[in-house]
């Protein structure tokens, strides 16, 4: 019986850590990154583009949608956001969206070089 349950109890081990919670401080951490839905307007289907802040600690998002994922739209959603809260965390955790990072794996270097030709 216990050869028959060990791989069962191997699996239910790994499926705990990946739906682990990441637990952070009040004020310490937001998760910025882009969605997308499809929506019905007027006449045919249009993609909008959601932005999303989510605060680490309460969960609390802020979802904007936008016409693209262009910079200017970022940094304004970003805008938004901080105005909705009153402020903004002391970090803030990207999925390496398009629209800072072009997939090369220097990513300070790339978000940095892109916030420099977007001022």
């Amino acid at each position: 019986m216990k050869l028959f349950v060990r791989p069962l109890r191997a699996e239910v081990s790994v499926d705990d850590l990946t739906q682990r919670r990441f637990e952070t401080p009040p004020g310490a951490q937001s998760q910025i990154d882009w969605g997308q839905a499809r929506v019905h307007f007027r006449t045919r289907s249009v993609e909008l583009h959601i932005f999303v802040l989510t605060l680490g600690f309460s969960r609390r998002s802020f979802c904007q949608a936008c016409s693209d994922e262009r910079l200017a739209q970022f940094l304004d959603a970003h805008e938004s956001a901080f105005e909705h809260f009153g402020g903004h965390t002391s970090e803030h955790l990207y999925d390496r969206p398009r629209t800072v990072c072009s997939g090369s794996e220097d990513i300070a270097h790339d978000l940095h070089g892109r916030l420099a030709t977007a001022r």
